[in-house]
């Protein structure tokens, strides 16, 4: 998450421009097409998707998982991509469609206030040392 290229990508999506899914279609093209807006939100949302995978498995827990990545870019990606998601969900039948990334938006969400109260003692902590 901290390459140049995933940070050019997620600033990529965050400076596209929809309303719907339909709008998204009508400036970018069908969703399962070879362009730059498809691959850049596939590429960001894949890697949230598998992040809240590992959440929901167990294999990191949410103290981690905020520590690790926070809330600020998945809940700006999560806020601008849902009107497409929901699309995609709705176009292809299928209520699964990056249902890790939501998975990963809601349990952060969630607890946030709790998450960053402590991450803040922690450093208030160190920074006393």
């Amino acid at each position: 998450m901290g390459s140049k290229e995933f940070r050019d990508t997620l600033l990529d999506v965050y400076s596209m421009q929809f309303k719907d899914y339909d709008d998204f279609v009508k400036k970018y093209g069908q969703w399962l097409s070879k362009g730059n807006a498809q691959t850049a939100i596939s590429l960001v949302a894949v890697y949230f998707s598998e992040m809240g995978l590992l959440l929901y498995k167990k294999i990191i827990d949410i103290d981690f998982t905020y520590n690790l990545i926070g809330f600020f870019h998945v809940k700006i990606f999560w806020e601008k991509t849902k009107p497409l998601i929901v699309g995609l969900r709705e176009q292809f039948n299928d209520p699964t469609v990056f249902l890790w990334l939501e998975y990963l938006y809601n349990e952060i969400k969630k607890r946030e206030p709790k998450l960053k109260k402590a991450e803040m003692e922690v450093f208030n902590r160190s920074s006393r040392d």
